[in-house]
């Protein structure tokens, strides 16, 4: 049997918690939560309308990091440049690595942020050429008013001072 527990917010559950039981500490949360369960599972469950489990064996050469990681594809430029999300990489050059140039490879991102490009099964070395954070602050800077003109007509706003050829 399944639930359809999923479906339920976090924090409704704990709202739940409180309401029913008056829950003041992580104890007596710990001693409830059986209890929700099995109430939570009486009044949600449902039967699966297919009993066939879908599941499948992970194979020897099967690596779940690879298949979890984020991946994109990427041409390399012919002197091993990739960009991915705002950073510049340069694939350091070896007799390996240069014949590669101007081919396609993979970007795989990972949840901790690390970063690794492969063409074909080849790990290819790489070094942080140019990194380009993205400060939003600076990006919106422009669009505000000078000091002074914040309670002006829109006739000094940075759009306005140039024309569009019309």
């Amino acid at each position: 049997m399944g639930s359809r527990w999923r479906f339920t917010a976090t924090n409704t559950a704990f709202s739940e918690f409180r309401r029913k039981e008056r829950l003041g500490g992580i104890e007596a949360g710990n001693e409830f939560l059986p209890k929700f369960i099995e109430d939570d599972n009486r009044r949600f469950a449902r039967q699966a309308r297919n009993s066939h489990d879908a599941h499948r064996v992970l194979h020897d050469n099967e690596d779940l990091t690879q298949i979890f990681s984020w991946q994109e594809e990427r041409r390399m430029s012919r002197n091993l440049v990739v960009h991915f999300k705002r950073v510049t990489y340069l694939v350091t050059p070896s007799p390996t690595t240069t014949p590669l140039g101007g081919t396609t490879v993979q970007i795989r991102q990972w949840s901790d942020g690390r970063v690794d490009i492969y063409c074909g099964v080849q790990n290819l070395p790489y070094a942080i050429f140019d990194k380009k954070p993205i400060n939003v602050s600076e990006q919106f800077q422009s669009t505000r008013r000078p000091a002074g003109q914040e309670g002006q007509s829109g006739q000094n706003f940075f759009y306005r001072r140039f024309s569009l050829g019309g």
